[in-house]
């Protein structure tokens, strides 16, 4: 008699208390789940735009000197003096490019540099001035990978550099400055090949534009690499252009599985055991102009 009762015990037991707390936990698991998941797509829509809204911004800011090298080419004071072939009118070039650098405060620096790798004609910004460079401090430019990139690339185009760091004189400026440089082969007046304008713009407005805005709220850190994985902004920024200072951290060092999803497509998303990754590729418009790149970008957002 008291096996059976035991047993009528347990049954309604099981029935009426057991089962029903087991579907209340299931529930609300499922419910916790739920909104944990919520928040994870509603804190990657976020990051998506953000990430989207800072690539359109390089986009426009990178967009501005692609369009002024070019514009170099057809300015009717540059075609004229450079018209003359060997003899040309230097302080024609000097006061185009002087009035460019006015223009544009993130152009440190604008060359015209000949066929023979020697700097012609230099205009630096110093605090609000532009300065002519005496002859007598010009540079040979032969050693510079951009020189020879831009003479390798056609007549006309406009080949953009890495972004690495300025180099005056054979040493890495310091305090780091890095810099994009923006150049165009002049086309030749009949056999006489001119060389090219160069316009150095300073990179640190632009990577300083990437950063997180007192706006987000959900921890996302934003980064820039390059198409090799090199940090240009990164977590610190002693992270930052390892390739010029002599140390190998990079994306893939940092995070290896979120860096063999982030190579392969221009745009995309990737959730890791570290976090979230958001990532799309800095693509300027180019306005019917040829562009060469020496490197590619992508932004990249992180949440941990």
């Amino acid at each position: 008699m008291e096996n059976h009762r035991t047993r009528i015990f347990v049954k309604y037991f099981m029935l009426y208390i057991f089962i029903p707390v087991l579907i209340i936990m299931g529930f609300y698991v499922y419910m916790s789940t739920a909104d944990v998941n919520r928040e994870t797509e509603a804190i990657k829509s976020k990051e998506i735009y953000r990430v989207g809204e800072k690539t359109q911004i390089l986009n426009e800011l990178i967009g501005v000197p692609i369009r002024h090298s070019f514009s170099l080419l057809m300015g009717p004071r540059n075609v004229s003096a450079l018209g003359l072939g060997v003899s040309v009118k230097t302080q024609d070039i000097a006061a185009a490019l002087t009035s460019l650098l006015y223009g544009n405060p993130d152009y440190v620096q604008a060359h015209w540099i000949d066929a023979k790798d020697n700097e012609m004609v230099r205009m630096d910004r110093s605090g609000r001035y532009i300065i002519r460079i005496p002859d007598g401090l010009l540079q040979d430019k032969s050693d510079r990978y951009y020189f020879y990139n831009s003479m390798d690339s056609a007549l006309g185009s406009v080949y953009v550099s890495q972004m690495d760091l300025n180099i005056e004189y054979d040493n890495i400026e310091v305090p780091y400055n890095p810099m994009l440089r923006f150049s165009t082969h002049i086309p030749r007046r009949g056999s006489v090949d001119l060389g090219v304008f160069v316009i150095n713009f300073s990179a640190g407005n632009l990577l300083d534009k990437i950063a997180v805005s007192i706006k987000d709220t959900h921890g996302a850190s934003r980064y820039l690499i390059n198409d090799k994985g090199c940090w240009l902004r990164g977590p610190t920024p002693e992270d930052a252009r390892g390739f010029m200072l002599g140390h190998d951290r990079t994306i893939g060092t940092y995070s290896p599985k979120a860096w063999e999803q982030i190579q392969r497509p221009s745009h995309g998303q990737f959730q890791g055991v570290d976090g979230i990754w958001i990532w799309q590729e800095v693509a300027p418009h180019r306005e019917n102009v040829s562009v060469r790149y020496q490197e590619k970008w992508k932004v990249v957002g992180f949440v941990p």
